[in-house]
């Protein structure tokens, strides 16, 4: 305001979602748990896991952020709180991640719990449905499957390159296919 120029404020809410990387020190848990469990890892998480979170699919955080660069003139000059606007235990995230994993694919370590402050974080979003008409879209339960999904996809191994009958190997063809498979759109 002090400049004169019309701005916005989001406050995305722990955004999560395809492509997100688990070794970002500033990623949410569910990668670091995605990643541990699929490696058989200790599964870290904060406190008793009692703690209430608030999450938001990268779909939705986009969505808030175009209808903010489109915002009516009395919207501006605010601050919003984009979430999904369901709060969310982190051990039911857990259990609930561990239930959409494959048997087979995923290790059951028991989660070694880190001190943490009990921190409650729930976001109120009336302010940017009425100003915004911000509506999120992805529940947990599709958000955790197509992230899931990515992320089975984005850490299988790379398929044999092919060669061809004079003994070259394919690269063209081979470097397209595995560009396709990892690089999906969001």
């Amino acid at each position: 305001r002090s400049l004169g120029m019309p701005s916005i404020g989001l406050r995305l809410f722990n955004v999560y979602g395809p492509r997100q990387d688990p070794d970002n020190a500033h990623a949410y848990p569910l990668a670091h748990w995605m990643h541990a469990l699929r490696n058989q890892q200790t599964v870290h998480q904060q406190g008793t896991g009692h703690v209430l979170c608030d999450l938001t699919h990268v779909r939705d955080a986009v969505q808030a952020i175009l209808l903010a660069a489109t915002a009516p003139p009395q919207a501006r000059n605010q601050v919003y709180n984009v979430a999904s606007g369901q709060s969310v235990h982190l051990r039911a995230l857990l259990s609930q991640l561990q239930q959409a994993m494959d048997p087979g694919e995923q290790g059951h370590p028991p989660p070694q719990t880190l001190s943490a402050s009990a921190l409650t974080v729930c976001a109120d979003i009336s302010k940017a449905r009425q100003h915004l008409c911000y509506q999120p879209s992805v529940t947990l339960t599709q958000g955790l499957a197509e992230t899931l999904q990515w992320f089975r996809a984005s850490t299988q191994p790379p398929s044999p390159v092919p060669t061809r009958r004079d003994g070259h190997r394919a690269w063209r063809e081979t470097t397209h296919q595995n560009s396709e498979n990892r690089h999906d759109g969001i």
